[in-house]
């Protein structure tokens, strides 16, 4: 009878190794046109992205003209990579991160006022404001924000919602909305899409401070 090699099992998934390093220049400067520090970025746990590897094999790692960045989580082997100029538009890559709030880890215990935005870096320009916020890995993915409602509705007085303004951002929004009740904001569909691009716009915070002195948000200062 012909011999049958044993079948060889291979995980599902091989898991990602990565290292970081200090920012580089060019790193800070893609930050800096949104006005946000290198104290804030530590303060977020994003650091500059020296190299993504899956097996042995380096995928990612940040470049001048193709930045990268990783952003960690309390969570155990979670992180999300980001590359906000890659022109191939593979600008994600992550890991055990599908329950994650990003932001939740840098919540103070209670606050008058909480926004649910739709990225990391959303929820840093609004810090940078003053202003308490988390995002979900994407608008689709609202399973952590619902398994967090009952607890986020007792250490937040009043909850907002800010997503994009496009379809599938008012959508989302709608949708959580009805699961939650919390309040549905958008930017005017002439403004801008979301927090960081108008900030990125206009150069400056005028604009989005403007825009949030319509709710009367009390500041929360780190």
């Amino acid at each position: 009878e012909p011999i049958i090699p044993p079948k060889i099992s291979y995980p599902i998934k091989v898991p990602y190794e990565y290292t970081v390093q200090n920012h580089k220049d060019y790193d800070l400067r893609y930050w800096g046109k949104l006005f946000l520090c290198e104290g804030l970025l530590k303060f977020f746990r994003v650091s500059s992205l020296r190299s993504l590897r899956r097996v042995g094999k380096k995928i990612w790692g940040s470049e001048e003209s193709n930045p990268a960045f990783i952003y960690e989580f309390s969570k155990k082997d979670a992180f999300k990579v980001y590359r906000p100029l890659d022109k191939n538009n593979q600008k994600f890559r992550g890991q055990n991160n599908g329950d994650v709030l990003e932001g939740y880890d840098q919540l103070p215990d209670r606050g008058t006022h909480l926004i649910v935005t739709k990225s990391m870096k959303d929820v840093m320009v609004l810090r940078r404001m003053g202003y308490l916020a988390v995002a979900p890995t994407s608008e689709n993915s609202r399973k952590a924000l619902l398994n967090k409602v009952s607890e986020l509705n007792q250490r937040f007085d009043k909850i907002y919602m800010l997503f994009d303004n496009d379809n599938p951002g008012v959508i989302a929004s709608h949708k959580l909305h009805l699961s939650t009740g919390w309040e549905e904001i958008s930017f005017p569909v002439w403004m801008t899409k979301d927090s960081s691009d108008l900030v990125s716009k206009c150069q400056n915070y005028f604009a989005l401070t403007e825009f949030f002195s319509i709710f009367g948000l009390n500041k929360y200062h780190i």
